[in-house]
C-alpha cells in the first residue's frame, strides 16, 4: 500500500528545469520609486477612515451640520454665528466722561463710565451709603423691637454672612465719622444694628472693658482711673435718621443685652474717643438714665 502511494504522488511532481545557465535571460527588477509597475493588491480589510462620514464641503453643507463619530458620543456641530445677535455697548460720541475714572463724592468708590459692571456696582454702593445697607432682619438675632425698628446682636462668634453684612455697614460709618480702623472689628467686637425698612440706619459696637477715665469739660481726658463693665467702641446714626432716639436705643440694648442676666449701671458704661456731637449725647445719656449725683462720662483706650 505504501508503494501504490508513492507511485501515486510521484506522477504529479513537476518536472525540473533543464535550462543551462548560459540560456537564462537577466531580468532587471522593477524600480522601487516606480508606482507604475507595482499593482497594489485590493486591501482585505476596509481601512478605519473609510468608515467616518466624510464632512460636506462648504458648498453643500447646511447651516447646521451634525456627524455623529463613534456613536452618539461625539458630536460635532458647524453654526453660522447670526450677524443679528451682535450688540453694540458702547457710543462714543465725545463725551467728556466716557471711560474716565471717577470717584464718587457720596461714596468714594471708584468706577469707569461706560463700563455696565461698574456702574450696577457703583449704583448699590451708593444707594448703601444715601439709604443704608440692604438687611433682612428675620433671618438673625432679634434682640428688641421698637416703634421705629429692629435692633439686631452680631457676636463674632456667628455665622460669616452676618459678619460681613456688618463689614458693610462698618466701611460706611468709618467713611461718616472719619476713622480708618480696620473692617476686622466685627470679628472681634459685638455689633448691635438697627434695621428700619428692611436698611441699617443705626449701629453700636460693644466690647468687655475694666477701666476708664474721667472726660472733662474741654474734651480731655484726666488721670484718674474708674471702674467700667462696657465699652462702647462706635455708636452711628445714618443721617436721615438722627432726632429719632435711635442712639438712645442702641445704648439701652448694649446695657441690657451685652451681658446675660444683667443690667449693666449706665455710670459704668466707657466711650472710645468721642466726637464731640458724641460727648454731648453721652452727657444728656448719663444725666438722664442714672440716679448719681454728678455723674460723669467716662472714656477707655481700645485696643
Amino acid at each position: 500500500k505504501q508503494a501504490n502511494i508513492q507511485s501515486f504522488f510521484s506522477t504529479f511532481k513537476r518536472p525540473r528545469c533543464t535550462l543551462k545557465k548560459s540560456e537564462l535571460t537577466p531580468c532587471t527588477p522593477p524600480s522601487l520609486l516606480s508606482t507604475k509597475s507595482i499593482e497594489t493588491p485590493p486591501s482585505i480589510i476596509t481601512p478605519r477612515e473609510s468608515l467616518v462620514e466624510t464632512p460636506p464641503t462648504t458648498e453643500n453643507r447646511d447651516e447646521n451640520w451634525h456627524s455623529n463619530i463613534k456613536g452618539d458620543k461625539l458630536k460635532r456641530t458647524f453654526k453660522v454665528k447670526d450677524q443679528s445677535s451682535l450688540q453694540q455697548l458702547y457710543l462714543d460720541l465725545g463725551q467728556k466722561n466716557f471711560g474716565k475714572q471717577t470717584i464718587c463724592e457720596i461714596c468714594g468708590m471708584l468706577f469707569v463710565h461706560g463700563l455696565s459692571e461698574d456702574d450696577r456696582q457703583h449704583k448699590r454702593v451708593c444707594q448703601d451709603f444715601q439709604k443704608g445697607v440692604q438687611f433682612q432682619a428675620k433671618n438673625a438675632r432679634i434682640v428688641e423691637k421698637t416703634k421705629n425698628g429692629d435692633i439686631v446682636e452680631i457676636r463674632p462668634s456667628d455665622c460669616y454672612e452676618l459678619r460681613q453684612k456688618l463689614k458693610r455697614v462698618l466701611k460706611i460709618v468709618q467713611n461718616d465719622l472719619g476713622f480708618v480702623n480696620s473692617l476686622e472689628l466685627a470679628n472681634e467686637k459685638t455689633g448691635y444694628l438697627f434695621v428700619r425698612g428692611k436698611r441699617v440706619v443705626g449701629m453700636a459696637l460693644a466690647e468687655v472693658t475694666s477701666k476708664a477715665f474721667v472726660l472733662e469739660s474741654n474734651m480731655d481726658r484726666s488721670n484718674e482711673a474708674r471702674k467700667a463693665m462696657v465699652g462702647i467702641h462706635q455708636i452711628w446714626v445714618h443721617h436721615k435718621c438722627r432726632r429719632m432716639g435711635i442712639a438712645t436705643q442702641l445704648v439701652d440694648s448694649i446695657r441690657t443685652k451685652f451681658i446675660f442676666g444683667l443690667v449693666v449701671p449706665s455710670q459704668m458704661l466707657a466711650f472710645s474717643s468721642p466726637t464731640e456731637l458724641g460727648a454731648s449725647f453721652a452727657r444728656k445719656y448719663i444725666r438722664e438714665n442714672t440716679d448719681v449725683e454728678n455723674a460723669k462720662v467716662l472714656v477707655y483706650d481700645c485696643v
